[in-house]
């Protein structure tokens, strides 16, 4: 699949980010590589590098001093990138492709460069693949040379100053005692050092039965600092691997980065916005203004005092300022905070929380997006406009929303069970909050929102909540008001003991999806009591019940395909049932565990309207592709670094897009060309 755009700032994590200089930085998002002026707040350039998701950007600047294995090189040749599939690029500076290879298995998670330049490792995590410790080679002409291999379960590797490699892996629980398909367990953390020439090894030093989420070793010093989920830091002995010390760190949030700094200063990120740092013997130095949510990577560059951050949802640079400091300033100014403003901190943000809710306007110009903080952007598919065209603010978490059809209007549902009408491009205008109105109010949150497409005076809208509740609603040609239609429990919360299949901890009926039939005179609702209830319209008799899926049934989709009318539904089981939309017999069940190794749920899926592919999204990022006819895989790549909250497929007959949204705060538009892509 081809990336047309993707909105959002930086799916970034500890070994991904390259500074160009005091504002300008690359990052990753989704498949692609964003240059921002933070000082301008321009996306200044979006090229997509990989098929899946980059996961590794190392090279390509010495105003980065992250990864300390690197010369200090003040014009680098070639950057040296890696996709979680696997896949390894060498580019120039100016992102032209030099050359490409692969590791197999995938899940890689780490390349680091060394000294010379002219060595590349790989490090890949297990898992229920395999994983691979890897090497390579890089020649005059900056071709990928394959060296020694290595399997294990690995996590880190950094070369040090004669050419070996210092290498953090793992210890998993054996996984072929279990049928079910779980994530396994670290059980011991281990530090080794590997020839660079032969692959030969030291006998691995256990460091701690705590699981490391973040490492970064400072060559110079001879130390590494480990960063764990419960904020315990350890401070590790290259060489030997012997542990020097431990420390609890102040704060919230597990340990996702951490930075050690050649001053011997370690600098800890926390949710409270705080940045923490401390000696290597665990002395609480200072505190520093830092930023809220999760941070993924930090940098206090060397030369200047100033920091990189990005989070979940932001790419910041500031200078460091002491807590003490900043709250002096701030009582000075009469308690305004102006955190945003102040001198040289830039920032660029647009989702803030879990995007939820995505659809594509009919005519495949813009696609509009939710997020849990109650925002709601218009993007500009076509353009190289990276800032959202229109935007409004509904004050509530919003699961669901679409767009009304041969209209300008978005109809958004929340999480409060309120139903808002936008209207968009009025008289030519760009709209306001003024043109936000409530249509429709249920007593739960709205789960998803589908209207009827008949092309008629009268249109229907179908909104499914959390309380299994099916509400209908009609508006007649002309206004701009909806008539309630019906309101009743579709899917009635289930009685007696706990059931451990349902995907919450009660017995709770909630609908998380709905869709019409064709030709509109059905709508089909799913729930978390694993089951698909279809519903004649003419009488809301209930003339279907489709059982088979073993946990909550999570999306649904009901189309006219090249296979003829066909029903799909899929479930946190990690399987989607095909059934014929006419007999509602079962014709296939699909299953992503074969090419997702992972622990994951299936949370959104669709079919090719007039087509013959099925496309579906997991709770782990990925995104799957199958032909209905052959039922052979076509595609399935990681896409998003966090869940895949909305999933929408468009045509309009001579191309088909398809968006995605994810907790990780980033929409991204795909082209779902026509030939297979399984080799992608």
């Amino acid at each position: 699949m081809r990336c047309v755009n993707v909105f959002g700032t930086a799916t970034a994590r500890y070994s991904s980010v390259a500074i160009r200089n005091d504002t300008i930085v690359d990052v990753p998002i989704g498949q692609c590589v964003a240059r921002w002026d933070m000082k301008n707040k321009q996306r200044l350039s979006l090229t997509q590098i990989h098929s899946d998701i980059v996961s590794c950007i190392v090279g390509a600047n010495p105003f980065s001093k992250r990864r300390c294995s690197e010369v200090h090189d003040p014009s680098p040749e070639y950057i040296v990138t890696a996709s979680y599939g696997g896949d390894i690029a060498v580019w120039s500076q100016d992102w032209q492709l030099l050359d490409r290879s692969a590791v197999p298995n995938g899940r890689l998670q780490d390349v680091s460069l060394s000294m010379d330049r002219r060595k590349l490792a790989t490090c890949s995590e297990a898992g229920h693949n395999g994983g691979l410790l890897g090497t390579f080679s890089i020649d005059e002409e900056h071709k990928l040379q394959r060296g020694w291999q290595r399997e294990g379960h690995f996590r880190f590797s950094c070369w040090n100053k004669v050419g070996n490699l210092y290498v953090l892996s793992f210890e998993e629980e054996d996984m072929s005692q279990y049928t079910e398909h779980r994530q396994p367990k670290v059980l011991a953390v281990h530090w080794q050092i590997f020839n660079g020439q032969t692959g030969e090894s030291t006998a691995p030093s256990l460091l701690s039965t705590l699981e490391v989420l973040s490492i970064h070793v400072n060559v110079e010093l001879g130390q590494a600092v480990l960063g764990h989920v419960s904020r315990t830091v350890s401070i590790v002995n290259v060489d030997s691997g012997e542990l020097i010390s431990t420390f609890k760190a102040l704060g919230s949030s597990p340990l996702r980065t951490v930075f050690y700094h050649r001053n011997s200063h370690i600098f800890l990120p926390s949710t409270d916005g705080k940045i923490y740092e401390y000696s290597s013997a665990g002395e609480l130095l200072n505190r520093y203004v830092g930023s809220d949510g999760n941070c993924y990577y930090l940098e206090v560059l060397s030369d200047t005092p100033i920091v990189w951050m990005c989070t979940d949802s932001s790419v910041i640079c500031f200078p460091l300022e002491p807590i003490e400091v900043y709250e002096t300033n701030t009582h000075h100014q009469n308690g305004a905070d102006n955190s945003s403003a102040r001198a040289g901190r830039y920032e660029v943000e647009f989702h803030a929380m879990t995007c939820c809710g995505v659809d594509i306007s009919s005519d495949l110009r813009y696609v509009a997006s939710g997020d849990f903080m109650g925002n709601v952007f218009v993007w500009n598919i076509r353009n190289d406009a990276f800032q959202p065209s229109y935007s409004v603010a509904v004050q509530q978490p919003i699961r669901s929303l679409c767009w009304k059809p041969n209209t300008t209007k978005l109809t958004i549902g929340t999480i409060d069970g309120r139903i808002f009408e936008w209207s968009l491009f009025q008289d030519e205008t760009p709209p306001s909050s003024s043109s936000l109105k409530l249509i429709a109010a249920l007593n739960d949150g709205v789960t998803g929102l589908r209207w009827t497409d008949t092309g008629e005076s009268k249109q229907i809208l179908a909104a499914g909540t959390t309380g299994g509740v099916l509400g209908l609603f009609h508006s007649e040609l002309g206004e701009d008001f909806l008539r309630t239609s019906t309101v009743f429990v579709a899917h009635p919360p289930a009685k007696g003991p706990q059931d451990l299949r349902f995907g919450s901890l009660g017995k709770f009926s909630e609908i998380w999806s709905l869709c019409w039939s064709p030709d509109h005179s059905h709508v089909v609702t799913v729930s978390e009591d694993q089951r698909a209830f279809v519903w004649r319209l003419l009488d809301m008799d209930k003339v279907a019940v489709l059982e088979g899926h073993t946990t909550a049934v999570t999306c649904v989709d009901w189309q006219i395909t090249s296979r003829g009318e066909l029903l799909a539904t899929c479930a946190d089981d990690q399987t989607i049932r095909l059934y014929n939309g006419a007999t509602y017999g079962l014709v296939h069940v699909f299953n992503t565990t074969t090419d997702n190794k992972e622990w994951h749920t299936i949370t959104y899926m669709a079919l090719e309207k007039n087509g013959s592919r099925l496309c579906c999204s997991t709770q782990n990022g990925f995104v799957f592709l199958w032909s209905i006819i052959t039922h052979e895989l076509l595609f399935c790549k990681k896409l998003h670094c966090g869940s895949v909250e909305g999933l929408r497929w468009t045509s309009n007959g001579q191309e088909a897009l398809l968006a995605t949204c994810s907790s990780d705060c980033t929409v991204a538009v795909l082209s779902v060309e026509n030939s297979s892509e399984k080799s992608l």
